[in-house]
């Protein structure tokens, strides 16, 4: 097989990576909107995070989600994910 058609030569790309912590406006559980700073999660509760800020993702690049290190202490897990090229808007 022929790979030369898959490897395409470096160019260097002038966007720069974001270090930069999302804030968790509301929470989505059972059809309802609750404020994130008025909802206690119960454990082994599921919910669903809405992001306050609206994020745009440039062709040919992705943004990856992560979870910080001191909501892993607190037992907060997340389902870390990638936020595909192209997507406009809050995060979920």
């Amino acid at each position: 097989m022929d790979w030369s058609k898959f490897i395409k030569p470096y160019e260097p790309c002038h966007a720069k990576g974001v270090d930069y912590d999302i804030a968790i406006d509301s929470i989505l559980r059972d059809d309802e909107t609750i404020e994130a700073d008025e909802y206690e999660i119960p454990p082994r509760e599921v919910v669903i995070f809405l992001s306050k800020e609206a994020v745009e993702i440039p062709e040919g690049y992705v943004g990856f989600l992560a979870i910080r290190k001191g909501y892993l202490k607190k037992g907060l897990r997340f389902e870390a994910g990638f936020v595909h090229s192209g997507y406009k808007g809050r995060l979920e």
